[in-house]
C-alpha cells in the first residue's frame, strides 16, 4: 500500500471520504487526520525532549543583564 496525504477544502471533505469508502476497505484504508497529527506530534515531542536531555549547551550563561544584552543586539540593526 502507498500513503497519500491530502489537504481538502471543508466543502469537499464529505464527498471525497464517501468516494474513498465506495472503493472498499480492502483497497483503501482511511486514516483520520487527527490520528496522523497525534502520532507526528508525540514522536516530535519525544524527539525534542530526547535531544534537549542529551544536550549540554550553555549558550547564554555569560549574559549578566539580559535586557541590556537584548538592547545591544537591537542597536546593531
Amino acid at each position: 500500500m502507498k500513503r497519500v496525504t491530502l489537504n481538502i477544502q471543508d466543502s469537499l471533505y464529505d464527498s471525497i471520504i464517501s468516494l474513498l469508502k465506495h472503493l472498499g476497505k480492502d483497497k483503501v484504508e482511511i486514516v483520520s487526520s487527527e490520528k496522523i497529527s497525534n502520532l507526528n506530534e508525540v514522536s516530535l515531542n519525544a524527539r525534542i525532549k530526547k535531544v534537549l536531555a542529551q544536550t549540554n549547551i550553555k549558550t547564554f550563561k555569560n549574559i549578566k543583564d539580559p535586557v541590556k544584552w537584548q538592547r545591544e543586539q537591537r542597536d546593531e540593526w
